[in-house]
């Protein structure tokens, strides 16, 4: 489990350095360790240290859970808005609840609704 874990991680470290258009050097840079070490955690063969994922999620302004892979809302924020919008849907009737999923639906799978 801590393989996937891992993997998750570099994942989305790389995926974060290049929507910021970093180099590995520049990132590593910002987080006092080698170019290495950066390597190595985008390549699933180094887990950070607590201090590096602590200085990556602050660089990045996400949580450490996301970038870690533990959640996928980048941010505390992100689930509490989640977490409201679900209670919303729950509180609906349940035929309510039925044609917003319906509507859902067709907007995620691209169909034409009227």
């Amino acid at each position: 489990m801590q393989e996937n874990l891992t993997q998750e991680f570099s994942v989305r470290l790389k995926y974060l350095r290049q929507r910021n258009k970093w180099t590995q050097q520049e990132l590593a840079s910002k987080i006092g360790v080698t170019k290495e070490t950066l390597y190595r955690y985008e390549k699933n063969q180094l887990p950070p240290s607590y201090d590096s994922a602590v200085c990556l999620a602050d660089l990045f302004q996400v949580s450490i859970d996301y970038l870690m892979g533990w959640t996928d809302y980048p941010t505390s924020k992100d689930m509490k808005e989640k977490e409201k919008i679900e209670e919303k849907i729950w509180l609906l009737k349940e035929e309510q609840r039925k044609k917003l999923f319906e509507i859902l639906k067709s907007w995620i799978y691209g169909e034409i609704f009227v």
